[in-house]
């Protein structure tokens, strides 16, 4: 004879509720504001990215009478000289204080200088500067050096000149002929860093507020490399945030909770 007891006609509901929860969280977990292949042929001003909900156009730091326009070729976007390009993050609404950047980025071509910090950067920037030649006034963000490396933490101060603030060795063998995959999450209130990878390691920053939303007008990248012949490569340019439960969701999932409590209990 079948034991009723042991039936409980509530468990398969709750079962269900938290499976439908789950797909949830894990499907919006990030929101992607921007993401850009750099495919096709042509001027940065011109591209569209694959997807970008700020619905604002790729525009250009540095000076492009010296050095030329920033443009795609067919899955990277290319950098000579000094100069970048941004997509304004004004009047766009951010869905979260957690901001994750990342990109490929090519060095190859940008000669050894020990002197100076040279290479491809990936960050923020205040305004974006035209007709200057140096394309990181107002920049904010992550430096990858060719010569060795080195990620450096650069941060335009109230002159406009970004220094470097905070540097990081590069972790194994370096190899400027490869294609360097960087990524680093930012919390816009406390405006520090929260993680930073690069190649697939971990690269720990202290906590130094510089990530002011007064910081965060644009969001780009671009080459540091003021020399003839010499440029830089950048490919999958993506920006998202964290997204933040909805308080009906959160809801949901306490009564989901509780309800697989109850089913415990009743069990027992």
């Amino acid at each position: 004879m079948k034991n009723l007891r042991k039936t409980n006609p509530i468990k398969p509901l709750v079962i269900a509720l938290n499976a439908l929860l789950l797909g949830a969280a894990a499907s919006s977990a990030q929101t992607t504001i921007i993401y850009d292949t750099f495919g096709g042929y042509d001027a940065l001003p011109d591209h569209a990215p694959d997807l970008n909900l700020t619905g604002n156009p790729w525009s250009i730091a540095g000076d492009q009478t010296t050095w030329g326009t920033p443009g795609c070729i067919n899955g990277v976007a290319l950098f000579i000289g000094d100069t970048g390009g941004g997509i304004s993050l004004q009047g766009y609404t951010l869905p979260s204080t957690t901001l994750t950047l990342s990109a490929g980025l090519y060095v190859n071509n940008i000669a050894d200088d020990n002197a100076n910090t040279r290479g491809m950067y990936l960050g923020y920037f205040r305004d974006l500067t035209l007709n200057t030649n140096i394309s990181t006034v107002d920049f904010t963000g992550m430096l990858l050096d060719a010569t060795d490396g080195t990620l450096n933490l650069l941060n335009n101060d109230s002159s406009g000149s970004s220094t470097v603030v905070s540097s990081r060795s590069y972790q194994g063998t370096w190899d400027k002929g490869q294609l360097h995959t960087l990524s680093y999450t930012i919390d816009t209130v406390s405006g520090s860093i929260l993680s930073a990878t690069l190649d697939s390691s971990n690269y720990m920053f202290a906590a130094i507020s510089i990530f002011a939303s007064t910081n965060l007008n644009y969001v780009g990248l671009g080459v540091s490399a003021p020399a003839s012949g010499q440029y830089g490569y950048a490919a999958n340019f993506l920006l998202t945030a964290e997204a933040t439960p909805e308080p009906g969701t959160l809801a949901l999932a306490a009564l989901g909770g509780a309800g697989a409590w109850f089913c415990t209990r009743r069990k027992k």
